[in-house]
């Protein structure tokens, strides 16, 4: 007998070796076009394909985005719910690894027993003390599978985290953004209501002059409310824009009001580096996802193939007992027992490998949609790419624009001043300058945002 026992116990270990199922590989690169060409397709002139820094945030140059982005990644509760999973991943992979193991276990009892007549024993007691141990040889790596694929998930949920450490800093960014540049344009709308309140004046000492229409005064007044509803909206907005910069760092609304005071949109460097599309590839958290759970669902293929076949455990019971306390002691009382099992559900209709088609069938499904993230991947890059370009060239013309309204502004207030021009008239010269500067404005934070999807788009941020 146990000769037969260690005959079956090395036969067992000599085909643990083998794994059920398809071994993991990673996918060929599904975008061979673009990891030939090594550039991208819409990068202008000023991106280059050196490594872009993981820290992006910190090339525009602001000390406050620099801290808000620091405090972001450093407490806020999506990201610490993000690594607790990962901690729960892993916790999970460490059960993996032990369930192919053998388990042992010991065992003291005490058993009362009053049973009818007519049996061999009616009254009495049994004490016993004993241990046991079980192992399931993984013939077919079933076990070996079930850890690749808790590894895979680990790896997944690494990556989510990564990935909302992306989401996060660029939030925080573009929500920053929107903030200075609100401030800008409330100013510029302060000193435009101050403004239009003139041209009310005006036009009202002149309609009582009888040198010009009501209308003109009802007009005035029109463009006077309509700043002053513009006003009330913009100081709403950024109010707004505090509280979700406080969400986004993990504090409460209204601990940043005091803090962020007006101040300008920060701007992107001239020369931006983006890196190459293989680079992306491997950077973008979104990518590792897909490639993750493709692993997973391979190795899940594995599981279901492995489950076809018989599995092959062995259990083992010692024990010592008898009726007295001290028989539980007796080493003349020894009681063993060594029990090898085969167990093959070989008849189940076609249940096992219609589980291993569908196994099959889902691992096709995470192949397509890894691939679909690659695409849809290097299209957000290159997609950036273009608009960040074509920001550029807007910042540019509403620079020009801005520059040109403003001189004639200029020059009109000097031809009131010489009184060769109404007063009226370089106020809305200068209103007009206004209008230029909030134009600018709006594109200098397009720019930066855009700036910041891109940054998105490479992958960047979570390497910090």
């Amino acid at each position: 007998m146990t000769r037969l026992l260690l005959v079956s116990s090395a036969a067992a270990l000599a085909l643990a070796g083998c794994a059920a199922g398809p071994d993991y590989g990673l996918p060929r690169t599904p975008a061979p076009i673009a990891a030939e060409r090594g550039t991208f397709a819409r990068a202008n002139q000023g991106e280059v394909a050196s490594e872009p820094a993981a820290r992006w945030w910190e090339a525009l140059n602001d000390a406050s985005l620099n801290a808000l982005v620091a405090e972001g990644l450093s407490k806020a509760p999506s990201l610490k719910a993000a690594a607790a999973r990962v901690r729960q991943a892993r916790a999970a992979l460490g059960e993996a690894r032990t369930i192919g193991l053998p388990t042992a276990g010991a065992s003291a009892t005490a058993i009362g027993a009053h049973l009818p007549d007519g049996g061999p024993i009616q009254n009495g007691v049994l004490y016993s003390l004993g241990a046991d141990a079980s192992w399931e040889v993984d013939l077919w790596g079933a076990r070996r599978r079930g850890t690749e694929q808790e590894t895979a998930q680990v790896g997944t949920a690494q990556a989510r985290l990564a990935d909302a450490q992306v989401t996060l800093s660029s939030d925080i960014a573009r929500t920053y953004v929107a903030l200075r540049a609100n401030q800008t344009s409330q100013a510029l709308l302060e000193q435009q209501a101050a403004i239009d309140a003139e041209l009310v004046q005006l036009a009202a000492q002149r309609y009582r002059a009888g040198t010009t229409p009501a209308q003109t005064v009802g007009g005035a007044r029109a463009t006077a409310a309509r700043t002053a509803g513009q006003l009330a909206q913009s100081n709403a907005e950024r109010q707004v824009l505090l509280d979700k910069l406080a969400l986004l760092t993990g504090s409460e609304p209204g601990s940043l009001d005091a803090r962020l005071g007006p101040a300008s949109v920060p701007l992107p460097p001239a020369s931006v580096a983006v890196g190459d599309p293989t680079g992306l590839l491997r950077r973008r958290p979104d990518i590792r996802i897909a490639e993750r759970q493709l692993a997973s669902a391979t190795a899940q293929v594995g599981i279901d193939v492995a489950k076809q076949f018989p599995k092959v455990s062995f259990m083992g019971l010692i024990g010592l007992g008898g009726s007295g306390p001290t028989d539980a002691f007796d080493p003349s009382n020894l009681t063993a027992l060594a029990l090898p099992r085969i167990n093959w559900s070989f008849l189940d209709f076609g249940r096992n490998k219609a589980r291993v088609r569908g196994s099959e069938a889902a691992r096709d499904a995470a192949e397509a949609e890894y691939r679909q993230q690659v695409l849809a991947a290097l299209q957000d890059a290159e997609a950036s790419l273009t608009r960040f370009g074509s920001r550029r060239i807007e910042l540019a013309q509403a620079s020009t624009s801005s520059g040109h309204v403003g001189s004639v502004a200029r020059l009109q207030a000097q031809r009131a001043r010489a009184g060769t021009i109404a007063q009226a008239d370089a106020l809305e010269a200068r209103r007009r300058q206004f209008d230029a500067e909030l134009a600018e404005v709006e594109a200098r934070s397009a720019l930066t945002i855009s700036y910041i999807d891109l940054s998105k788009a490479l992958g960047l941020g979570w390497r910090t």
